[in-house]
């Protein structure tokens, strides 16, 4: 497990790099958008199941990994 303090001082772009050569970085992710994402997206999606809302977050993850292990990802924004 990748240490908290170096998840919040790595960039986006930074973290995608990392995130094709290493999975473990992909707990940095978790780290760094879980909470506010699942907010997020209890606003946006009124009536959802949190437990539903949790496995969306994680399949967006696990396609994040995905594309950057594959090359197929550019960040165009934060």
């Amino acid at each position: 497990m990748i240490p908290k303090e170096e998840c919040f001082s790595l960039s986006d772009t930074q973290l995608v790099k990392l995130i094709a050569e290493d999975s473990d970085y992909l707990s940095c992710v978790y780290a760094k958008t879980k909470e506010y994402c699942i907010k997020f997206m209890q606003k946006q999606c009124n009536g959802i199941d949190i437990d539903e809302i949790k496995d969306i977050y994680h399949d967006a993850v696990l396609v994040l990994y995905d594309n950057a292990k594959t090359g197929n990802f550019e960040l165009t924004c934060s």
